[in-house]
Order: structure tokens, then C-alpha cells, then sequence
């Protein structure tokens, strides 16, 4: 399962240069020319990493601000093409046009880098354990369809789950009966699911949590995040 980076660009060039640049990295290039197309795609789903022209795009400094205070693109790696001072957009690399291709060969191996651990930390692994959520004077019986380091999915057995701040706490397997608890933000839900991402993690939880998720992976083969090192 692949890294995805967007590119939003209407410059030719820029586009083989980095095009050639990431031949050899095993990454999903998402190309858009319009700020409209690409805050559609977004906006709908986590995107690792962005790589914004600011000089070819008009209303591409928008996009910047959309991608910075959406949730699920709020903490994606940012590189911005633009030939002024960028660090109020929130990018996390700049480069300042014309881009060569000895730019991108500095720059690119630091960006994939953290892109990778963006990747990691949103990879999904499917699971099937119960657990309960704790909302205000309510408790949730529910179940994990997917899990990752920063979140998970879950079904709600009919049952719609509060916006807001909930507790969640499980029993993680073949760890002595270790149970996780942690705090997260419900980011959407319906009748049937919900989607929720990490806020707190109990410190004593953390190395069971990060050892359960490295056994979910040796037994899901097709779900394990691949190197960004050249092939």
C-alpha cells in the first residue's frame, strides 16, 4: 500500500522534473492543475504528503490554508513551491522557483522521510476485538473493524456515537490481558460506524499498543507500509 503525495501544479516542467525525481521511490503521485479538484480529493480522504506550486496556481495559497485546517490532512507533510516567505502558510519545505533538479535531490529524500513515518502512522490494519467508549455518563459497546497509530474504525451496532471527546478503553491480545486506554476525538459518525483519532495515549499502554500493532502486521503481509528507499 502505497504512500500518496498530491501534487498540485500547472507548470510542465515542475511536473516531469518531479516526476523523474520520484521514479525510482515507491509513492502514488496524485497530479491536479486546479485548486478546486484537488481540495475535492482532500478533502474526502488523508493524503500523506502535498507538494504545492504557488507560482503557476492561482488560489493555491488557499489550498495551503484548507490543507492545514482540515482534520485529516492537518498534520500531512507540505512542500511548497513559492517565491516568497511561505512559513505563514504552514508549509514544512519550501523551495524558491525556478526548481532544479539539484533542489529537488536535497530536499526529496528529508520530505519522503517524513512522509514515510505520516504513512506508517495512518496505516490501517484490520482487527476484530470489542471495546468500550466512555461519553460523559454514557458507555458505548462497540468493535474495531481497523486500527492504526493514529486512530481507528469502529462499529456502532445501531448505535450513533456523540461528536466530541471520548474514552475508549480494550483488552489487547496475546499481551497478558494488557488493557488500552486513550482518549480520542469521534471525527465522524453514522448509525452503523465511526471513525476516531488518537488524542491521548495512557503512557503505561503505549509499547503494548505499538506491540500489538507490529503483530497485526507480520500476520497481514498486504497491509504493511513499503520503503520509501529507491528500489
Amino acid at each position: 500500500m502505497s504512500a500518496e503525495c498530491l501534487l498540485l501544479t500547472r507548470d510542465l516542467e515542475l511536473l516531469r522534473l518531479i516526476r523523474s525525481s520520484l521514479v525510482t521511490y515507491d509513492i502514488e503521485l496524485l497530479i491536479r492543475n486546479q485548486p478546486e479538484s484537488a481540495a475535492e480529493l482532500f478533502s474526502r480522504r488523508h493524503l500523506d504528503g502535498f507538494i504545492i506550486d504557488c507560482e503557476s496556481v492561482s488560489g493555491a495559497v488557499g489550498s495551503m490554508r484548507q490543507i492545514r485546517h482540515s482534520r485529516s490532512n492537518g498534520s500531512s507533510v507540505v512542500l511548497v513551491i513559492a517565491g516568497f516567505t511561505s512559513c505563514d502558510l504552514g508549509a514544512d519545505f519550501a523551495i524558491r522557483p525556478p526548481v532544479q533538479e539539484s533542489d529537488l535531490r536535497g530536499i526529496l529524500p528529508i520530505f519522503l522521510a517524513r512522509m514515510e513515518r505520516e504513512h506508517r502512522k495512518c496505516l490501517r490494519f484490520e482487527a476484530n476485538l470489542p471495546l468500550f467508549l466512555d461519553h460523559e455518563d454514557r458507555t458505548f459497546s462497540a468493535r474495531i473493524v481497523n486500527v492504526s497509530e493514529g486512530g481507528m474504525a469502529i462499529s456502532s451496532f445501531g448505535i450513533t456515537i456523540p461528536e466530541g471527546i471520548v474514552t475508549l478503553r480494550l483488552g489487547l491480545p496475546d499481551l497478558d490481558g494488557t488493557t488500552f486506554t486513550a482518549r480520542a476525538e469521534v471525527m465522524w459518525s453514522d448509525k452503523f460506524a465511526a471513525g476516531l483519532h488518537f488524542i491521548y495515549i495512557e503512557p503505561g499502554c503505549r509499547l503494548a499498543f505499538q506491540a500489538w500493532l507490529e503483530s497485526l502486521a507480520a500476520r497481514q503481509p498486504l497491509y504493511t507500509k513499503r520503503s520509501f528507499s529507491p528500489s
